[in-house]
């Protein structure tokens, strides 16, 4: 786990993913190989799936709050939506651009719950000058072949699981975040 982690976030979070990777509970699963994105013009290797459950409350107590943050973005890749869900709901708040990506690509999964959580969470996308728009703009700017990806994921869960709830693709909750992304993105073309 150690390895796919430093991979995740910008080198010069080395201390703090190790502090933070160290309080995950070991599983025998090895995370699954990730996506590769652009933060700020630094590569990211995301994983798309660990294993690793999460500390117990009390372990945490002696992180720092970027360690904390860096534990939480790991996971919301966690194999069980339960998790992702809880973890994305700390961190969806965070002004950090190493934070967007592991938000973004929840987006392209097919839990609703989650995407509901991150359509809310993101509500400041959509208004010019703010935190949100610029990171998350920047972000969708700078990785158009993952939103690409993440925008076809968004649709085909859409088809096979909540066409019959939002029978137009357009009022799927996924669609309207990654409408109002590609809105933001337009500020950094």
């Amino acid at each position: 786990m150690r390895d796919a982690a430093v991979k995740a976030f910008p080198p010069e979070l080395g201390a703090e993913v190790e502090q933070a990777v160290r309080l995950l509970v070991p599983s025998r699963y090895a995370p699954v190989d990730g996506f590769d994105v652009s933060v700020r013009g630094q590569w990211s290797q995301i994983p798309y799936r660990i294993y690793e459950d999460p500390p117990s409350s009390g372990a945490m107590d002696d992180l720092g709050e970027v360690a904390r943050v860096i534990l939480d973005c790991l996971l919301t890749r966690h194999q069980s939506g339960y998790v992702r869900q809880r973890y994305v709901e700390k961190v969806i708040s965070t002004d950090a651009d190493w934070v967007v990506p592991f938000v973004v690509t929840l987006v392209g999964e097919y839990v609703i719950e989650i995407i509901d959580v991150v359509r809310v969470g993101l509500a400041g996308v959509e208004t010019p000058g703010t935190w949100q728009r610029q990171r998350y703009g920047r972000f969708t700017a700078d990785n158009p072949d993952f939103m690409v990806l993440t925008r076809q994921r968004a649709a085909s869960y859409w088809s096979c699981y909540h066409r019959w709830r939002f029978p137009e693709l357009s009022g799927y909750p996924g669609a309207q975040v990654l409408a109002a992304l590609r809105s933001a993105a337009a500020d950094h073309m």
